[in-house]
C-alpha cells in the first residue's frame, strides 16, 4: 500500500479561471487521499474551487485566508 503525500501548488498572481485549472491539473497526477495544498490571491477561485471539488466527489480539508492571500487542502478522493 502506497503512502500519501501532500503537494503544494502555487498560483500567486494567477487570475482566475487559472488557480481552477491548476488545481484540475494536478488532481490528474495525484492518487487517492493524496492532498493538495493550493496557495492563491483570486478572490473567486474561494468559490470555484471548493465548488469544483464538491462536483468531482473529492474533499475540502481547510479553507484559510492570509492577509489578501488564501490556502486551500483538497484530498483526493
Amino acid at each position: 500500500m502506497s503512502k500519501s503525500k501532500e503537494v503544494v501548488l502555487d498560483a500567486i498572481g494567477e487570475v482566475c479561471p487559472y488557480p481552477l485549472l491548476k488545481v484540475q491539473m494536478a488532481f490528474e497526477e495525484l492518487n487517492p487521499n493524496d492532498i493538495l495544498r493550493v496557495d492563491f490571491d483570486c478572490g473567486k477561485a474561494t468559490e470555484t474551487i471548493p465548488e469544483w471539488v464538491q462536483q468531482e466527489g473529492h474533499e475540502q480539508l481547510s479553507l484559510e485566508k492570509n492577509g489578501d492571500q488564501w490556502s486551500i487542502r483538497l484530498r483526493k478522493k
